[in-house]
Protein backbone atom coordinates (compact mmCIF):
# COMPACT_ATOMS: atom_id res chain seq x y z
CA UNK A 1 0.00 0.00 0.00
CA UNK A 2 1.82 3.13 -0.84
CA UNK A 3 0.91 6.53 1.72
CA UNK A 4 0.84 9.94 0.55
CA UNK A 5 2.73 12.14 2.64
CA UNK A 6 4.71 11.20 6.43
CA UNK A 7 3.45 8.04 8.04
CA UNK A 8 2.97 9.56 11.46
CA UNK A 9 1.10 12.30 10.21
CA UNK A 10 -1.12 9.92 8.12
CA UNK A 11 -1.82 7.62 11.61
CA UNK A 12 -2.13 11.00 13.62
CA UNK A 13 -5.01 12.18 11.17
CA UNK A 14 -6.62 8.67 11.18
CA UNK A 15 -6.76 8.70 15.19
CA UNK A 16 -8.07 11.98 15.04
CA UNK A 17 -11.09 11.08 13.08
CA UNK A 18 -11.65 8.07 15.18
CA UNK A 19 -11.91 10.36 18.42
CA UNK A 20 -14.36 12.74 16.19
CA UNK A 21 -16.49 9.65 15.53
CA UNK A 22 -19.25 9.79 18.77
CA UNK A 23 -21.04 6.33 17.16
CA UNK A 24 -18.25 4.44 18.59
CA UNK A 25 -18.53 5.52 22.14
CA UNK A 26 -21.35 5.42 24.72
CA UNK A 27 -21.55 8.63 27.10
CA UNK A 28 -21.69 7.64 30.49
CA UNK A 29 -25.55 8.93 30.85
CA UNK A 30 -26.92 6.62 28.22
CA UNK A 31 -28.88 3.07 28.52
CA UNK A 32 -30.22 0.83 25.90
CA UNK A 33 -33.74 -0.60 25.61
CA UNK A 34 -32.54 -3.69 27.39
CA UNK A 35 -30.81 -2.20 30.60
CA UNK A 36 -34.33 -0.19 30.84
CA UNK A 37 -36.30 -3.64 30.85
CA UNK A 38 -33.43 -5.23 33.46
CA UNK A 39 -33.95 -1.78 35.70
CA UNK A 40 -37.73 -2.22 35.52
CA UNK A 41 -37.69 -5.81 36.50
CA UNK A 42 -35.21 -5.20 39.60
CA UNK A 43 -38.20 -2.44 40.72
CA UNK A 44 -40.51 -5.44 40.26
CA UNK A 45 -42.18 -4.32 36.92
CA UNK A 46 -42.02 -7.04 34.07
CA UNK A 47 -42.30 -5.34 31.08
CA UNK A 48 -42.36 -7.09 27.58
CA UNK A 49 -39.45 -5.72 25.01
CA UNK A 50 -42.21 -4.41 22.57
CA UNK A 51 -44.09 -2.42 25.47
CA UNK A 52 -40.85 -1.32 26.92
CA UNK A 53 -39.84 0.38 22.98
CA UNK A 54 -43.42 2.06 22.79
CA UNK A 55 -42.34 3.77 26.27
CA UNK A 56 -39.09 4.79 25.89
CA UNK A 57 -40.17 6.11 21.81
CA UNK A 58 -43.40 7.73 23.66
CA UNK A 59 -40.63 9.77 26.08
CA UNK A 60 -38.36 9.90 23.24
CA UNK A 61 -41.20 11.91 20.75
CA UNK A 62 -42.18 14.30 24.09
CA UNK A 63 -38.99 15.53 24.33
CA UNK A 64 -38.18 13.67 27.61
CA UNK A 65 -35.54 11.49 26.25
CA UNK A 66 -32.86 11.95 23.59
CA UNK A 67 -31.55 8.70 21.04
CA UNK A 68 -29.28 8.30 18.67
CA UNK A 69 -27.70 5.36 17.49
CA UNK A 70 -24.75 3.13 18.52
CA UNK A 71 -22.26 1.12 16.75
CA UNK A 72 -21.63 -2.31 18.06
CA UNK A 73 -20.25 -5.09 17.03
CA UNK A 74 -21.24 -4.09 13.55
CA UNK A 75 -24.87 -3.77 14.49
CA UNK A 76 -26.84 -0.30 14.88
CA UNK A 77 -28.36 0.13 18.25
CA UNK A 78 -30.35 2.98 19.97
CA UNK A 79 -28.85 4.59 23.00
CA UNK A 80 -31.63 6.87 25.04
CA UNK A 81 -30.28 9.87 27.32
CA UNK A 82 -32.39 12.62 29.40
CA UNK A 83 -33.41 15.01 27.02
CA UNK A 84 -31.45 18.71 27.77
Amino acid sequence: MKTIGKKESVMSALDWVLQQDDTARRRDDEFTLIEYIAAMKANGVELPERTAYKKLDDMVRCGKLKKRKLSANGCFRNVYSKAQ
